[in-house]
Parts: C-alpha cells; sequence; structure tokens
C-alpha cells in the first residue's frame, strides 16, 4: 500500500507540474470584459484589447485593480516563476498570504519555482533514463549473448570508461559550450549505464543457456534477430526493478548540478538553484533553504518506496512461479 499510494502521490505532482501554467501563472485563466471572453493562458492579448493605449501585452494584475469592467479566474497561484514581487521591501521574504512559501533573493515566489522546477527536473530525468537504459540493453545484452571475446573486451573496455571522472568533463563542456537541458541529460545518461549493463549481462547470460535459444540458433535464426526477439524480451526484469532509482538519480543528479552551478542557467526555475540560494542566506531566510529541501527528499522518498514495492513484487512473481 505504501509504493501503491507513493505512485499516486507522485503521478499527481507530475501532472500537476504539467498543468503548472493553470496552477500557477501571472496570467489569468478566463477574463470577462464588455461580455467577452478572453484566455490569456492560450492567447496574446494586449492591453489595447482591454480599453488601454499600449500595444504590449496587458498588465493583468494592474489590470484587475484598475479596471472595474474586467472580472477574472486567476489561478491558485497568481505568480509566474520568474516575476518578482514589487510590492515588498526586502528579498528574500518570508511566507506570507501572498508567496507561501516565500520568495528567494529576488523576490520571485518559491512555491512557483518549485512547481515549474520540478517539471524541469522530472523530464530532464526522463531523457537521462531513456539514453542511459538504451545504452545499457545494448551493451548488457550484447556482451551476455556473445560472449567471449566480446564480453572480455566489453568488460574491460566498461572497466576503463568508468574510471573517467565525468563531472570533469562536464566543466570541461561547460567551458566550452553553454550547458543546456539536452546536452546535460545526453551527458548524464552517457556515464549513467554502467551498472544497470552488469544486470543486463547478468541476465542475458542465463538466458543464451535456454532451450528456446538453442531451438532457435537450430533453425537457422541470425544473431540480430535472436537478440532483439528473445535475449532483450527476457532480460528486462532488471530494468523494471532499477527504473525508480534511475529517475529518482537522475533529479538528485540535475539538483545537484544546479546547486553547483553547472546545471540549466537562470532564469531556468530549479530546485537545485533554490537550495543554494538556501546556503547563501541560511541564517536570514531559513525558509529558502527548508522548502526547497523537503521537497527533494519528499520526492526522492516517493521513489524509494515506489521501488520497493516494485521490487517485492518481483521477487513475490518468481516465489510463487
Amino acid at each position: 500500500k505504501r509504493s501503491y499510494y507513493s505512485l499516486l502521490i507522485l503521478l499527481f505532482i507530475f501532472v500537476s507540474s504539467l498543468l503548472a501554467e493553470f496552477i500557477a501563472n501571472d496570467k489569468p485563466l478566463v477574463i470577462f470584459h464588455r461580455k467577452k471572453v478572453f484566455f490569456p493562458v492560450f492567447k496574446f492579448y494586449s492591453d489595447k484589447d482591454f480599453g488601454g493605449n499600449e500595444i504590449l501585452e496587458a498588465n493583468y494584475k494592474q489590470l484587475l485593480k484598475t479596471n472595474e469592467n474586467v472580472t477574472a479566474l486567476t489561478p491558485f497561484i497568481f505568480w509566474n516563476y520568474n516575476e518578482s514581487n514589487t510590492e515588498i521591501d526586502q528579498y528574500p521574504s518570508p511566507p506570507t498570504w501572498q508567496n507561501k512559501l516565500g520568495t528567494d533573493d529576488r523576490g520571485r515566489d518559491i512555491l512557483t519555482r518549485l512547481i515549474y522546477g520540478f517539471r524541469i527536473s522530472i523530464f530532464f530525468s526522463i531523457v537521462h533514463y531513456l539514453v542511459s537504459v538504451f545504452i545499457a540493453i545494448i551493451i548488457g545484452t550484447t556482451q551476455g549473448f556473445l560472449g567471449g571475446r566480446v564480453d572480455f573486451l566489453g568488460q574491460r573496455s566498461i572497466e576503463i570508461f568508468d574510471a573517467i571522472p565525468y563531472f570533469f568533463v562536464l566543466i570541461l563542456l561547460q567551458s566550452i559550450y553553454e550547458p543546456g537541458f539536452f546536452m546535460l541529460a545526453f551527458l548524464l545518461g552517457l556515464f549513467s549505464w554502467i551498472g544497470l549493463s552488469y544486470y543486463m549481462r547478468a541476465e542475458s547470460l542465463k538466458v543464451v543457456k535456454e532451450d528456446y535459444i538453442q531451438v532457435s540458433k537450430a533453425i537457422g535464426s541470425g544473431k540480430i534477430y535472436i537478440l532483439l526477439r528473445h535475449v532483450i524480451p527476457n532480460t528486462l526484469t532488471p530494468l523494471i526493478t532499477f527504473t525508480p532509482f534511475i529517475l529518482s538519480s537522475g533529479i538528485l543528479s540535475i539538483s545537484s548540478l544546479d546547486f553547483l552551478g553547472f546545471g540549466v542557467q537562470p532564469p531556468t526555475p530549479s530546485i537545485g538553484e533554490l537550495i543554494k540560494q538556501g546556503k547563501d542566506y541560511l541564517l536570514e531566510a531559513w525558509w529558502l533553504a527548508i522548502f526547497p529541501v523537503i521537497s527533494l527528499i519528499i520526492v526522492t522518498l516517493l521513489f524509494v518506496f515506489i521501488n520497493e514495492g516494485v521490487r517485492n513484487a518481483f521477487y513475490n512473481r518468481e516465489e510463487i512461479e
């Protein structure tokens, strides 16, 4: 039950982050003005559309205060992730009714940045997961299936590759190129497949001894066909059990890089960047450190509980079989 409810909670958080524009935004969801309906979340509206003189996008907060003919349905959090609260005198500011978790060092709403930051983190983790899993499956199963010199040389090459300090590689590349989202996810995935490949290799070594593999070879099936049709589908148990762990490690990795300043660059919202601000204002602004750290701990624990449930489910199935 703990794993089941953890999955539901995590899905709720993920779906909420996908709908972040409808939950936390400085644009109303719906505006009613002189018997007309406007949808600012989906479409650009200038100040002229509401009786003003400017061609720039309307300042909706100011519009709601000054124009009596305008009524609106606003998001639950009426702040954009990069919008500063100009009504307060000092940044960062403690939690208030306006900013429920306080503001950061630029007056931006922390809760809003956490919601958008989690969406970036989970998408980063998914890309990192796909890259690392793809490499692990291809290399691990190929080694176990072919065996012999291929397996021996592959293992020695992996040991050499594993000795490369990937963090310094990231720093070097950052000095040459601007660190983008997909580049970081790809590079982390490029160095994160090794552990999983060992399990995939071990499973394929076991699978190639099965009778159906020998029968497939006997009837003349090609190696690529056997690998794709029989070996890989029957070696995915480690992948399924390791999936929650890989996803959580991706979130922790991007948060760590952001904390050290080598991740996605400001003003992109990031959990790691908020934690870094919390370290800088540890004595003056406790909320700036506490809330991002708690959110990261909660997400990590949810993945741990899910991973525990998946592992137990597979162990119970194997015992029944």
